[in-house]
């Protein structure tokens, strides 16, 4: 890795608008270190199959009250999302009685109120099972310029393709705290000509990533899910066939972002990338960790044609596909060790561009 300059460190000390890196970073670990506890406690004491009969509270992080949901399912995760009980609507708190549980397997309590979905897991140790489970929910809101929306794109150069990673960050400090609920599914622009589609979206104080099917829409594909109150994640990857001699004309809209323009990150960074009809594009000649180049691109109308040329290919491992719940999730990096490091470093990168892009 190159030697990380002066200037580099000094980005850990601003805001990129909402956190600082360290506190992104931190949440990263905080997952993953979430995990790896739970898998050791769950080695070490294990928990065979049985009747629980755990007290589950609701309390309403809007009013600071006693909350209530519409409903409440019960999941047990090691067994392909297989659900082990359910629940009508209640105030305050319930004691759900005799739910056998799978053997070692960690819960999935999910809570619905007024259109979002609250997720709270409990590891499969007796440390965990043994306290009431806390469910938080929230009063809702429907306008998305309450949120606060960072955006960059990824393109690495393959063999015989472009891969594309796009990452979104919803934060939501809205105050009293309340969960965005679109009135109708926000849309996700991807290109006609796009293979292999995933999309992973990680909700606030969420310990796990939630597998999107991101079915098609009007202009692009649709992302419906609840924003809660602090920071969401989105991430999607697909892939577009190309040849490095060649030059790849894509379209790209923006349709829920404020502002009229991208940055991309380039792997390798010297790749070049540039709007058709726009003489003028804004280049960020610093570049991120791993060497990727950073370049802002104006759009014209929240729309643009773009060509990408050039570039020697990445190597990319390819990983053993993971099934998880009913489907198959980010088969590649994003689902391994490796994945939360390479997540750290776009992370790094969004900080790098965002706070480069305020001055």
């Amino acid at each position: 890795m190159n030697q990380i300059s002066k200037k580099q460190i000094n980005f850990f000390k601003y805001r990129i608008g909402f956190k600082t890196i360290n506190d992104i970073i931190k949440k990263i670990f905080d997952q993953a270190l979430f995990f790896i506890i739970s898998l050791f406690l769950g080695l070490l004491l294990p928990l065979y199959p049985g009747d629980w009969s755990p007290e589950v509270i609701v309390i309403n992080g809007t009013t600071g009250k006693q909350g209530s949901v519409e409903s409440l399912k019960l999941i047990a995760i090691s067994t392909g999302m297989q659900p082990i009980g359910e629940v009508n609507g209640f105030s305050g708190s319930t004691k759900i009685t005799n739910i056998n549980i799978p053997e070692e397997s960690p819960i999935l309590f999910q809570a619905r109120y007024k259109g979002a979905t609250y997720n709270k897991m409990v590891p499969p140790a007796p440390i965990f099972r043994s306290k009431p489970v806390e469910i938080t929910v929230y009063e809702t809101i429907t306008d998305i310029s309450t949120l606060d929306i960072k955006s960059v794109i990824q393109i690495t150069r393959e063999s015989n393709s472009l891969r594309f990673l796009k990452v979104y960050i919803f934060n939501n400090s809205i105050s009293p705290p309340r969960s965005y609920v679109p009135d109708k599914s926000l849309e996700i622009f991807i290109p006609e000509s796009a293979e292999n589609i995933r999309g992973q979206y990680t909700q606030a104080d969420s310990k796990m990533g939630i597998p999107l099917a991101l079915e098609k829409g009007v202009v692009g594909r649709k992302f419906d899910r609840a924003v809660l109150p602090g920071q969401s994640d989105l991430m999607i990857t697909y892939d577009i066939k190309a040849n490095p001699e060649d030059v790849l004309k894509i379209e790209d809209k923006i349709l829920f972002e404020k502002e009229n323009s991208k940055i991309f990150l380039l792997n390798p960074p010297e790749m070049k990338i540039r709007i058709d009809g726009v003489s003028q594009t804004d280049q960020l000649i610093e570049k991120g960790p791993e060497g990727m180049m950073g370049v802002k691109l104006s759009y014209i109308n929240k729309s643009a044609t773009i060509e990408i040329r050039g570039g020697k290919p990445i190597e990319r491992e390819v990983a053993q596909e993971r099934r998880v719940v009913n489907g198959t999730i980010f088969v590649n990096w994003i689902n391994s060790t490796y994945g939360v490091l390479a997540i750290i470093g776009i992370l790094f990168s969004l900080s790098f561009l965002f706070v480069f892009n305020q001055k």
